[in-house]
């Protein structure tokens, strides 16, 4: 397995990849994007995109037939060497998150243009927390 920094040309591939895996993942911007790969098949993948001067994590997705393996872990190692990072995850991936030294905290520790993207993705999901990197 091969984990990298995504480049322009992957770019297609990864929006293909998420909607194969049924998840509305999509660029900000300001996005890294970083893939894992196995004999050339895309496998994993997260974005990082700069949100009024904050790393922000989103669409950490593994393939399913992939998952519990570590690649998971391996993307965020990864991406954690640029903190601080911030992400919205279920609260069921709580583990994950913790066991890769990202910390839960509350809403008010966020930048208020986090604060306010977090309160209006909890309207639609509840189970959600926040960790930080960093």
């Amino acid at each position: 397995m091969e984990l990298k920094v995504a480049t322009k040309s992957d770019k297609k591939s990864i929006k293909r990849f998420y909607k194969q895996q049924q998840y509305p993942g999509s660029f900000m911007g300001n996005d890294t994007c970083y893939i894992a790969m196995h004999d050339g098949q895309l496998i994993g993948c997260a974005i990082v995109s700069e949100l009024e001067g904050v790393r922000f994590l989103h669409a950490l997705v593994i393939e399913v037939t992939y998952r519990n393996q570590g690649i998971a872990s391996r993307l965020l190692k990864m991406l954690s060497k640029h903190p601080p990072i911030i992400c919205f995850a279920d609260i069921s991936l709580s583990h994950l998150y913790l066991s890769n030294n990202f910390k839960q905290i509350s809403m008010e520790s966020l930048p208020l243009p986090l604060a306010k993207r977090y309160s209006s993705y909890k309207q639609k999901k509840s189970d959600l927390a926040i960790y930080c990197h960093g």
